[in-house]
């Protein structure tokens, strides 16, 4: 049961945020000193990118955990709960550790003016030494260049696709972002990057060779030449130089899954000293979990969630809706925290959704309703805004048959809220 005392420190922590976002590693450095440097203490895998990188680093860690090995799993944001971010062995942190870490931090957080992200970014590097975890997979948060998890020492890096997100503070062009996410390509470290466009490849192309590091693409160490789309997964056959791994069922949906699976094999096959069975391999794509993403929160009626909030990633996912449900019509509920690029997003549901309702995020800065519902209606969607969440939820489902599916879209922060609508547990319910 959840305490008093835990909720003032969460309460604390996410106060920290009236801090903003900091870019750069001094805070960060002085903070993990305080705490002993306990990122010193194991190995990592460094992901950054833009879409993709959750997916990729939840693969990765399963695929180690079923090698045996005690893992670490860092991602953000979290989707209800606060302790889904810090994983061991796929259980979240302890409340009471998040109290003991916090604590201990305080002092110097708030003398040197630490951000939220810093703050916990260096929890969960203390937790995870102190779980004596074999290795750690750490999802970068904003870019990479000034990131909190560069502190993290991996023994290979990956970057996912890069499209435009977070332009405020990274760049407001692909080049830009780009520039940011390409430093955790680190000297005498492999880094494995998957698909992205020319100009950003000669952005990795320079770095490289101003930096004397390297990359490999991850489509040179694995291929996907085929993939089946079924209804709550994908079955693909892998091809490396040596062997091929055929029969591979992974519960995940979307068009997006085969390079977030190819670049997940290649970081795989080019962790250093560890040995990784094609059979365990399979086991670990097999188990693995990652919620919030195309998942099926109801089958009658057919609901989908997803926390898609750019362009990129909103084309990819009615794209994939399109090819797993390729019978069905959308319908789309729709709500985004401001600051995204909605007309972006609103671009990719032209002629794509038979009706598209539009709805605001309690407690957040959210986009108004009703600038997105005039902003769709100007495109030629059919829009109707309703601020409510709730009521927004039950006109989307008026509007489905057996025909047709509701995708609820936009932002990590309704996940409680469908979860709860549905009647689903919460992801990793601490005490559950």
């Amino acid at each position: 049961m959840r305490t008093s005392e835990y909720d003032k420190t969460l309460y604390y922590l996410f106060g920290l945020r009236t801090f903003g976002i900091h870019l750069g590693l001094e805070v960060p450095k002085l903070l993990a000193a305080k705490m002993g440097n306990p990122q010193r203490r194991y190995p990592a895998v460094h992901i950054a990118g833009t879409n993709g990188k959750g997916t990729t680093a939840a693969l990765i860690e399963s695929v180690l955990r079923e090698k045996g090995l005690k893992t670490g799993l860092y991602t953000s944001p979290h989707l209800v709960n606060f302790n889904e971010r810090i994983r061991v062995n796929g259980t979240p942190i302890e409340d009471e550790a998040i109290m003991e870490y916090a604590d201990y931090l305080k002092d110097s957080v708030d003398k040197n003016g630490a951000s939220f992200f810093e703050a916990t970014t260096v929890i969960a590097l203390k937790y995870f030494a102190d779980m004596e975890v074999d290795i750690v997979v750490a999802e970068a948060g904003l870019g990479a260049r000034l990131d909190t998890t560069m502190l993290v020492e991996p023994v290979v890096s990956a970057i996912t696709s890069i499209n435009l997100d977070h332009t405020k503070y990274l760049g407001e062009t692909v080049e830009e972002i780009a520039a940011e996410k390409v430093h955790v390509m680190r000297r005498g470290i492999p880094c494995i990057v998957g698909n992205n466009s020319r100009t950003v490849f000669n952005i990795f192309d320079e770095f490289a060779r101003k930096s004397k590091s390297e990359y490999k693409k991850a489509s040179d160490l694995c291929s996907i030449p085929d993939i089946v789309y079924g209804e709550g997964d994908v079955k693909v056959e892998a091809q490396f130089k040596d062997r091929s791994i055929a029969d591979l069922s992974v519960p995940l949906m979307g068009v997006h899954q085969r390079e977030n699976i190819q670049t997940s094999m290649a970081v795989i096959d080019t962790i250093p000293d560890i040995s990784i069975s094609d059979e365990q391999i399979k086991r670990g794509f097999g188990k693995v979990s990652f919620r919030g993403r195309m998942e099926i929160v109801s089958e009658e009626p057919s609901v989908i969630y997803d926390v898609a909030h750019n362009p990129s990633a909103v084309k990819s996912l009615i794209e994939s809706v399109q090819l797993h449900y390729p019978d069905r019509k959308i319908t789309g509920l729709l709500a985004l925290l401001k600051g995204k690029e909605y007309e972006g997003i609103l671009n990719e549901l032209v002629r794509r959704v038979e009706f598209l309702v539009c709805a605001e995020i309690p407690g957040h800065d959210s986009v108004s309703s009703e600038t997105l519902a005039d902003s769709g209606k100007a495109l030629g969607i059919d829009t109707k805004s309703l601020p409510g969440f709730e009521e927004a939820t039950k006109r989307g489902l008026s509007k489905l048959n057996e025909k047709s599916l509701l995708l609820i879209f936009g932002s990590h922060y309704v996940a409680e809220m469908v979860y709860d609508n549905f009647r689903l547990p919460h992801p990793y319910e601490v005490g559950a």
